[in-house]
């Protein structure tokens, strides 16, 4: 009998050679079984309850959430609205603050950080995701979130 690894790898080579991954096409969404052919699964895009993402929060706390209903309910946004904002990226405005994604990271900028990365943008000419990302950078207890996070890894 095999290792858990050697197992898990034949049967992965197994799934990759089926037709749409082996997964049945009845159970995808619309837009993803019309197109045919499954080849890949872009595992950074998928919010499904069975993978987790991290958002890292004003405070710097990481906060945890599997789903696009529970992200979705953790921002107080609306399951569309999460939707739009994963699928594309981009910032929401909520509550004063701004929920900025791009794939893979999420985070949620307080409005005092939020009018500094406005302004750094309009002085800079900076695209306001850069902005937040250079104004998130700087911000201490924002990183110390991270820092911690990645201490552990």
């Amino acid at each position: 009998m095999g290792s858990f690894w050697e197992d898990a790898a034949g049967r992965l080579q197994a799934k990759l050679q089926q037709k749409n991954l082996g997964l049945d096409y009845r159970t995808l969404d619309r837009a993803v079984s019309k197109g045919g052919d499954i080849k890949y699964i872009d595992f950074r895009k998928d919010w499904s309850p069975h993978f987790k993402r991290l958002c890292i929060m004003p405070d710097g706390r990481l906060v945890e959430t599997g789903g696009l209903q529970e992200f979705a309910e953790l921002h107080g946004i609306t399951v569309g609205q999460a939707q739009t904002l994963i699928e594309h990226g981009g910032t929401l405005e909520v509550n004063g603050e701004v929920l900025a994604c791009r794939q893979p990271a999420v985070a949620r900028f307080s409005a005092k950080n939020y009018a500094k990365a406005k302004e750094l943008a309009s002085s800079k000419g900076m695209h306001l995701m850069d902005a937040l990302s250079e104004v998130g950078y700087a911000d201490p207890a924002m990183m110390r979130g991270l820092a911690r996070k990645t201490l552990s890894m």
